[in-house]
């Protein structure tokens, strides 16, 4: 087994996906709990680089998805997406599969095992922009760990804005606002909920001078 964030069924369904197209890599919380070990996910987030390659990365997943005793349901599908759900021994595993057309910031993914995970640089990005338009606590715990893994989370603002310019300073230090501080199910790695508020609000602090008109 590649890591403790994966287990068998689901390495299994993602060695599929990369086998169907090199650009395949695992994002999101499993790709983030791979690099970190600091979460458990139960969702498969995969992006591929052209939008060509998504179906052959669907066909791959469903393949391996139903050779391990799993009923495949397709959930939502769209223009260079598909959402799949397996159900089976192993539980219910939700796959999104996406094409990813914005530009990588480090193009090189991380190899773990024999798994491709998108590397943290990226990830926090990701996050940043995931955070603005949801505001859900289980990306402020990722962005906490990601920086506590030596990426500042404000220091990704701008990589954030290179990948979606729709990221604003002063909405994305809204949002952060909007999040509740609370235990998060699935967490492995201890945290210190003082900490982590300390840290969403340094972060909305340190996000709104980029916000404030230059004297």
């Amino acid at each position: 087994m590649t890591s403790p964030a994966l287990d068998e069924f689901q390495e299994r369904v993602v060695l599929a996906a990369q086998s169907a197209s090199p650009t395949v890599r695992l994002v999101g919380g499993a790709g983030l709990a791979l690099l970190l070990g600091h979460r458990v996910s139960e969702d498969l987030d995969l992006f591929c680089a052209p939008r060509e390659d998504v179906g052959g990365v669907v066909r791959a997943v469903i393949a391996s998805a139903e050779a391990g005793g799993a009923v495949v349901t397709p959930v939502r599908t769209g223009p260079g997406f598909q959402r799949l759900e397996l159900v089976g021994v192993h539980g219910t595993v939700r796959v999104d599969i996406a094409a990813d057309t914005a530009e990588r910031l480090e193009p090189a993914p991380v190899l773990v095992g024999s798994v491709r995970a998108e590397t943290l640089r990226d990830q926090r990005a990701n996050k940043l922009i995931a955070l603005l338009g949801r505001s859900e606590l289980r990306d402020l715990v990722d962005l906490f760990f990601i920086e506590n893994a030596g990426y500042p989370a404000v220091a990704g603002f701008v990589d954030a804005v290179a990948k979606d310019g729709g990221m604003d300073p002063a909405w994305f230090a809204w949002a952060l606002g909007q999040i509740a501080i609370r235990p998060l199910p699935g967490l492995v790695a201890a945290l210190d909920l003082g900490a982590l508020e300390r840290f969403r609000d340094r972060l909305q602090r340190d996000v709104l001078t980029l916000a404030a008109p230059q004297r």
